[in-house]
């Protein structure tokens, strides 16, 4: 007599996202005017996933956006192209530099979050 047994193994989804930076990144723009870069959004994880996005400027009076709040569904390793556009104050002095975070959230996992300087 023999026996059949069935086992049933899931994988487990897990949620990872990362921002990258076109190649041009410091970039000199006058005071008052903007300067943009061609960010790339990648689902890092094992399923597919959406991403919110925001900004932070880390520069007093500084301000930044993106071309895109959110991105569609990604498959894994999937992309999606967006803009950063940053604004110096337009009293901005010369040589000043400004920081911006670009903050990456899952939509299916709110608490996995990516935070990129650029």
């Amino acid at each position: 007599m023999s026996t059949t047994v069935t086992i049933t193994t899931q994988v487990k989804q897990f949620y990872k996202v990362s921002v990258n930076v076109g190649s041009v990144k410091h970039v000199k723009p006058g005071a008052g005017n903007f300067v943009y870069y061609n960010i790339t959004v990648k689902n890092e994880g094992n399923g597919v996933d959406y991403f919110t996005l925001n900004t932070e400027a880390q520069t007093g009076g500084w301000s930044s956006d993106l071309s895109k709040s959110s991105t569609a569904n990604l498959n894994p390793a999937g992309t999606e192209s967006l803009k950063l556009y940053v604004y110096p104050p337009i009293n901005e002095d010369a040589g000043v530099k400004g920081y911006v975070w670009v903050n990456a959230t899952s939509g299916y996992s709110p608490a996995t979050a990516f935070l990129t300087p650029i």
